[in-house]
């Protein structure tokens, strides 16, 4: 039976004052939890992941420095970081993109003291949608229904060279 990670998501943004609504810097943090597989060894995780990007009218672009560590079904622990650059075309509410990465991946041995390692590359393909829009407008041209901030629902897929896959679910703010 495949399992659909769900991730609860938590980001923060942080806009540099003076700048346009064309062209607003912003940072991120996201936290939460996913179920991947690894051919098809279920791995229950934790993740955190940093944004760094930025977003213009209807383009959005992040460099995502990540980190995921949990155990497998069995009990092997799991541990794996990630930077990536992710490019989102924004259409409204609604945006879709994808990324690549690259990382490492390490897993505990349950029989001795030695760990597994792998240094893989990624990709991910991702679509969101804003549920709920809130703040004050970022420029005297913004209304609310245009405004960045929102409360959002998110679908991503992620496969990589060292054969960890998984979709995702996640819910977020975005400020």
């Amino acid at each position: 039976m495949k399992r659909i990670a769900v991730t609860a998501v938590m980001s923060f943004g942080l806009l540099w004052p003076g700048t346009s609504s064309a062209d607003a810097p912003e940072a991120g943090a996201e936290v939460g939890f996913s179920q991947r597989a690894l051919y098809r060894v279920p791995i229950e995780l934790v993740s955190l992941t940093g944004l760094i990007g930025g977003q213009s009218t209807h383009l959005a672009y992040g460099l995502p420095l990540g980190v995921e560590w949990g155990k497998t079904l069995e009990g092997l622990t799991v541990f794996q970081a990630r930077l990536g650059f992710l490019l989102e075309y924004v259409a409204g509410r609604v945006r879709v993109g994808g990324g690549t990465g690259i990382g490492g991946l390490s897993i505990w041995r349950a029989t001795n003291s030695y760990t597994l390692g792998a240094v893989f590359a990624d990709v991910t393909v991702r679509v969101s949608a804003d549920v709920v829009r809130f703040g004050a407008a970022r420029d005297s041209g913004e209304t609310r229904d245009t405004a960045r901030s929102a409360l959002f629902v998110a679908s991503e897929m992620r496969v990589n060279t060292a054969q960890v896959w998984g979709p995702s679910v996640s819910f977020g703010i975005r400020y």
